[in-house]
């Protein structure tokens, strides 16, 4: 009995290593990305990069943290690694609308003053903004309808079909959305993100053309 119970608090260890070793690197890199993006704010005391309970996490570093996160797992259990990961990022967008509830709680990633009648109320400034958060959570969703409809069709697209989407689309979210937001500009009246979206987003269209092209000669052979 003794030799079951030990063997079965490995196995429970284990999972729960595997687990947090998935998010740990999502965290981690999230909180470097920011870091980096918002150098200037920490320059003064570099330290404060460990003072995450103060806030301060990028998505897009959360995303690569999660993708060598889910790599590392996938390699554990004897999985290729972007089986799991084009599945998993099918509900990334999901994730991203959830999480944005707390930018409206919080009263922080809002845009320029509006009269719109959807307008968001900041106590800080004694005026209406543009929600900023909400319209990307409008357009998360419309990311995700898109990446489920192509799941849903079981079309032979191309291994990393739905990676490459989400990389594409949320570039391209991104890049649109920083106009709405407030956040610091860093060259030719662009964000960080901004400036980091127009290359990401060249890349995954080039990936997504070479992925759909090999699925059309598969198909023709």
């Amino acid at each position: 009995m003794r030799r079951k119970k030990s063997t079965s608090s490995s196995r429970l260890f284990k999972q729960k290593t595997l687990c947090c070793g998935r998010f740990v690197p999502a965290i981690v890199l999230a909180r470097i990305w920011h870091f980096i993006a918002e150098y200037p704010s920490y320059s003064s005391d570099p330290l404060q990069i460990f003072f995450v309970w103060q806030g301060g996490l990028t998505i897009m570093g959360a995303v690569l943290g999660g993708i060598v996160g889910a790599s590392l797992y996938a390699r554990k259990v004897n999985v290729k690694p972007l089986e799991i990961i084009d599945l998993a990022i099918i509900f990334v967008p999901l994730a991203q609308l959830v999480g944005r509830f707390g930018n409206f709680f919080n009263q922080e990633l809002y845009g320029p003053v509006t009269n719109l009648p959807w307008g968001m109320y900041v106590d800080e400034t004694k005026q209406f903004h543009h929600p900023a958060f909400l319209y990307e959570q409008v357009l998360n969703l419309l990311l995700f309808q898109l990446l489920y409809q192509l799941y849903r069709k079981k079309m032979p697209l191309g291994k990393g079909i739905y990676l490459t989407v989400y990389i594409l689309g949320y570039s391209v979210i991104r890049f649109s959305l920083d106009f709405f937001r407030m956040d610091r500009k860093i060259l030719f009246d662009l964000t960080s993100p901004q400036l980091i979206a127009i290359p990401t987003a060249i890349m995954a269209m080039v990936i997504l053309f070479r992925i759909w092209n090999q699925s059309y000669v598969s198909k023709q052979a």
